[in-house]
């Protein structure tokens, strides 16, 4: 082969000519070996390439997420700088050695805040050893944080406001301010990258520098803004007759897209509002639906239109509380609302917003005069709902599949259905198309060792991601041990592919399951009761390098899992706590311990 220079190699070389190249080494010079080396290293670790010139490694990226939305703003700020010769490499937190901070010249933060204000798991240890006395001050660094939250809890984006606040403390000088996004994050994000670029270009005195060579995602994208519109090729209800739920299955095509996925990722569905509520709404508020306002592209239409394509009416959220009490007189009763946003309420706030839409805040708390304009000036964007995938593409090509459970249920007098799987349950019909796009989450993702043991714990349809775990292990050869913990709440009823989890038992593929049917008895039964009902055998698993995957409800069923999880390693292992919370903390840097909650 032809010897390359350094400086040369990131420029040539994506990652599959690089891997040719290191199986060839006799072309290459130590130091270029080096390079190679730590490169692939690099890759295997979660980071990203940069240019080995004078701009590499000025710049740390690290994201703290737990969806994947902090990974791809990582990467879009990681290309934008690289257009302007600056070389940055993106980390997941859990992998940045925290010892290099001192050193660190320009930190750039993604974080990302769960739930009430919780700390994505993967970096729970990064933000424990930044908040405790171990963090020595960081005088030298330059940093940004950009937060992303959800205005709709009450500690929004208070992840990112701490990571904020704690670096200026150790001293660090902030380069850019602050940027809060809420779920539509976009363009708040694209002004931070630009911000924070324009910044860096000043500060590094790289404004005439050359493009810095990054490796890029293969396939084609699709987003929020401009999704795919995919053929239905399936809709089918799979709970069984007498069933008190429905649950479908849902086949959409891919062909001609290029649109590429990995079990672990999800997708992103984005359908209109219900027509019958918009035009409720309409009369409820004495609106003329043809008066114009100004869509959520910033153009002028039709206010029906805007409240059935553009803008979020099912849920109402914390931010339509506080824009809907601006417009209220002084002498209408406004105490309740008041009370719901002060703080130490968030859990009144929740419950009384639990299953509440537009239609009912202008039924409760009436408006007189009301315009279209600022009707809509209360609104939040429509959101596309996140349906994680239950199809490998090595075995559907040419489809996505998903796991979908109907919401529908009665409050105040009226009978709801969830948006999106309302829509998709009464109004799409084989033969349509649903607007979609990928969302990535590398966070959540198969050990690539097909040896490496699997234990998948995902009761309702957080059984999506392993039936596609599963189809990806069978259409790729692998014969490593899998073992499945599913619960539901009736088994004649609730099984979720019943049929592929029996036939994969046959096969061997799938080498257990445990399920856990909480109605089938008088006393409820639960996967975590399940795990611990198999600790022995749970922690042999463990020893033997299992990787532990959780998909499902947030609020309850993970916790619990956590907990059992931590009582299997404490009980079997002769741990104390402390020693099996540290064992879980070493399987998260390992990627055995990976969890896709919501």
């Amino acid at each position: 082969m032809t010897t390359t220079t350094l400086a040369e190699l990131p420029a040539q070389l994506d990652n599959r000519k690089l891997r040719e190249l290191l199986g060839d080494a006799r072309g290459l010079s130590p130091e270029q070996l080096i390079w190679c080396s730590g490169y692939l290293a690099a890759m295997a670790a979660g980071t990203t390439s940069v240019d080995a010139g004078a701009g590499a490694a000025q710049v740390v990226i690290i994201y703290a997420s737990q969806t994947g939305n902090g990974v791809g703003v990582s990467k879009n700020l990681q290309q934008a700088l690289a257009q302007v010769g600056i070389g940055a490499e993106v980390f997941n937190a859990l992998d940045y050695r925290k010892a290099k901070l001192k050193n660190a010249a320009v930190l750039l933060m993604v974080a990302s805040t769960h739930g009430e204000g919780d700390v994505p798991d993967t970096a729970l240890e990064f933000a424990e050893f930044i908040n405790s006395d171990k963090a020595k001050a960081l005088k030298s660094l330059q940093y940004s944080v950009l937060a992303l939250g959800d205005s709709s809890y009450s500690h929004y984006c208070q992840v990112g406001r701490d990571f904020d606040a704690r670096l200026a403390d150790l001293g660090a000088r902030q380069i850019a301010p602050r940027q809060d996004c809420d779920v539509d994050f976009a363009a708040d994000a694209d002004a931070w990258i630009e911000a924070v670029t324009r910044a860096l270009q000043e500060t590094l005195e790289v404004s005439n520098a050359a493009p810095v060579a990054v490796a890029q995602d293969g396939g084609t994208d699709y987003s929020r803004s401009e999704p795919w519109q995919a053929e239905v090729l399936t809709n089918q209800v799979i709970t069984g007759r007498g069933s008190s739920k429905q649950v479908r299955h849902l086949e959409l095509s891919l062909e001609e897209s290029g649109l590429e996925y990995q079990p672990g990722d999800s997708i992103g569905v984005i359908v209109p509002n219900p027509v019958k509520l918009v035009d409720e709404i309409l009369s409820i508020a004495q609106l003329d639906p043809k008066s114009e306002v100004t869509g959520a592209n910033g153009e002028l239409t039709a206010l029906r239109d805007a409240l059935i394509h553009d803008y979020e009416i099912a849920p109402i959220a914390r931010p339509v509380i506080q824009n809907y009490l601006t417009l209220m007189s002084d002498e209408q009763p406004k105490e309740q609302l008041v009370a719901l946003l002060e703080e130490g309420h968030q859990q009144e706030l929740t419950d009384w917003l639990y299953g509440r839409d537009l239609l009912d805040l202008l039924l409760e708390h009436p408006l007189a005069g009301l315009t279209g304009q600022q009707l809509v000036n209360l609104l939040r964007p429509i959101q596309p709902r996140l349906y994680s995938i239950a199809s490998s593409q090595l075995a559907n090509s040419d489809e996505v599949h998903l796991t979908i459970a109907t919401v529908e249920y009665e409050a105040r007098g009226r009978r709801r259905n969830g948006v999106a799987t309302g829509w998709i349950a009464n109004h799409l019909a084989v033969g349509e198309t649903l607007a979609i796009y990928r969302h990535e989450n590398p966070l959540f993702r198969l050990p690539e060792d097909p040896q490496q043991p699997v234990i998948m714990i995902g009761p309702g349809t957080g059984i999506a991601p392993f039936r596609a775990f599963m189809e990806e292990r069978e259409a790729g050869g692998g014969d490593g041990r899998h073992w499945l913990f599913f619960g539901d709440r009736n088994f004649t009823t609730d099984f979720l592919y019943q049929r592929e989890w029996q036939a994969h038992l046959a096969s061997g593929l799938l080498t257990r399951i445990d399920l856990a049917f909480s109605r089938d008895q008088s006393e409820r039964v639960y996967v975590q009761q399940r795990m611990l009902e198999q600790s022995e055998e749970f922690y042999r698993w463990l020893e033997a390098g299992a990787c532990v995957y959780v998909c499902g409800d947030a609020s309850r069923m993970a916790s619990d899992v956590h907990n059992a999880l931590l009582e299997i390693i404490q009980k079997e292992g002769g741990l104390s706590a402390d020693s099996a919370a540290d064992y879980v903390s070493l399987m998260q840097r390992e990627r055995r311990y990976q969890r896709d909650v919501y």
